[in-house]
């Protein structure tokens, strides 16, 4: 399917320290080669050296905060700037596949209001990388079949602008704000639909200190959102003597879904396995933490 030259979208990059590797990410934007203009915004709220390594680019648009941003707030802003029709948000540390933008604007030609796109494992070379990506990521691996969704992650999601600022934006929180996002999308009746050849490619950390901290977050956050919304396994969160069960509960989902959609999957991820275990300890502690920090 040809994309109308009518069609426009802005590509929003929330930015965080992220160093050199947000250049291949705005030069795999820059290279979609979709007809129709294409804007670049930046969100950035770096301590590095970030805002010197984008001030040559002229067509990218950057924002910058002082004060440190977290990913659903940079969304939010770089959405407030944006002029096209569509709004699509990757990540600094993602790339995105050939293909990816149009892929999002033919589903959204074909009636979809809010698409979310496959993320795959961008450090495969990794340990580390690969059992980060299976603990937050595999649950969108190109091998899901295309289809509804509850949520799409926000490093690889796209939507009408309009619709967009009608819902008020992101959560302005550290993790979960897709998942809050998405329930709020369907309070809408805003259906989310899954395109896996949408796709970008995600750099996963690969030092195990940075990796169990991320989980850590990560978890805390998901216990976070759960106090703040009906979500799945809200009440957990009200009683956390039931956590110890989370992390048999979630390596489970991750390999009946292994066997289900990615057979061929299951030797990386078996070899990951301490890893995994490592990780979902971690995350584990995370929602513990966060859980009774508020009976306190």
């Amino acid at each position: 399917m040809t994309i109308s030259h009518e069609v426009s979208v802005s590509v929003v990059i929330p930015s965080y320290n992220p160093g050199r590797t947000i250049l291949p990410c705005i030069e795999s934007v820059r290279s979609q080669g979709i007809e129709g203009r294409v804007e670049i915004i930046v969100a950035d709220s770096s301590t590095d050296d970030t805002p010197q390594i984008l001030e040559h680019m002229p067509d990218v648009q950057i924002i910058h905060r002082a004060d440190r941003l977290f990913p659903g707030a940079a969304r939010n802003l770089g959405a407030k700037h944006a002029r096209g029709r569509m709004v699509a948000f990757i990540d600094a540390d993602c790339t995105a596949s050939p293909g990816w933008l149009g892929t999002l604007l033919e589903s959204h030609a074909a009636g979809n209001q809010a698409v979310g796109g496959a993320i795959a494992n961008g450090t495969p070379e990794s340990m580390v990388g690969s059992a980060e990506y299976f603990l937050e990521f595999g649950e969108f691996s190109p091998a899901r079949p295309a289809g509804p969704m509850r949520f799409a992650p926000t490093c690889n999601f796209s939507m009408d602008l309009g619709i967009f600022r009608r819902s008020g934006g992101f959560p302005d929180l550290r993790a979960s704000e897709d998942v809050l996002f998405g329930l709020r999308l369907m309070e809408m009746g805003v259906a989310v639909r899954f395109e896996p050849q949408a796709m970008v490619f995600h750099r996963c950390r690969s030092a195990p200190g940075p990796f169990l901290r991320n989980q850590v977050n990560l978890g805390r956050g998901a216990a976070a959102a759960r106090r703040m919304a009906p979500l799945p396994g809200a009440f957990v969160a009200r009683m956390p003597v039931l956590i110890p069960l989370l992390p048999l509960l979630r390596f489970y989902r991750m390999f009946k879904r292994l066997i289900r959609h990615e057979p061929r999957s299951l030797i990386p991820f078996l070899r990951v396995f301490p890893l995994l275990w490592m990780g979902l300890g971690a995350w584990s502690w995370g929602f513990f933490r966060e859980s009774c920090k508020r009976r306190l």
